[in-house]
């Protein structure tokens, strides 16, 4: 994060919510904020039961582990990161929790199909780098009027519709396979942006 942006206090908060369908809630958060940094990470479970809450507990812990040296971590070496450098390490991050949870569920048949959607955001000041990978986004809220920006793109099949122009928005709310997701090769994150 090359140019951090105008000096400012930030300030964070966490919630979430097993929603309306299911008794369990296999939502996993991580939240680390300094003055002037936040770290947040949103995880998403699904698979069911155990599975769900299994697999967005490995995510969320793997990229802890990633982006935080516990030995450095007390000085905050995310400050010092340029934006490439903090990008690279958010991919690797991700792609390794990717890879914890696989081996796991090969492990332990009880975990078989389980999965994640991970969508976090290294905020420094007034910039953000942000890594997501499935259908967990990102939004922008405008702190003055309010109003909201989605900042990431699913990584559905019905996304990719949308992208290509087969279907409209308006189709996609209602398509029966909006929640199918894609696989990556790779994974993309957004650049810099200030917020």
């Amino acid at each position: 994060m090359g140019d951090p942006g105008q000096p400012i206090r930030l300030r964070s908060s966490a919630r979430t919510n097993t929603g309306k369908l299911r008794d369990n809630n296999e939502d996993n958060v991580h939240l680390w904020s300094r003055d002037h940094l936040v770290l947040a990470i949103v995880a998403d479970g699904m698979g069911g039961a155990a599975a769900g809450e299994e697999a967005s507990r490995i995510a969320v812990e793997t990229i802890q582990e990633g982006l935080a040296d516990p030995v450095t971590a007390e000085t905050d070496p995310q400050m010092f990161l340029d934006e490439d450098s903090l990008t690279d390490r958010m991919r690797h991050a991700i792609r390794t929790a990717n890879l914890t949870i696989v081996q796991r569920a090969e492990r332990f048949p009880e975990f078989k199909g389980m999965g994640t959607t991970v969508t976090m955001v290294m905020v420094r000041n007034t910039y953000a780098v942000i890594g997501h990978v499935g259908d967990s986004r990102a939004y922008l809220v405008d702190g003055r009027d309010g109003h909201i920006i989605q900042v990431t793109a699913d990584h559905s099949f019905v996304q990719a519709l949308v992208s290509a122009g087969h279907i409209s928005e308006e189709e996609a709310e209602d398509h029966p396979m909006k929640n199918v997701p894609v696989s990556y090769t790779h994974l993309t994150l957004p650049t810099n942006r200030e917020v």
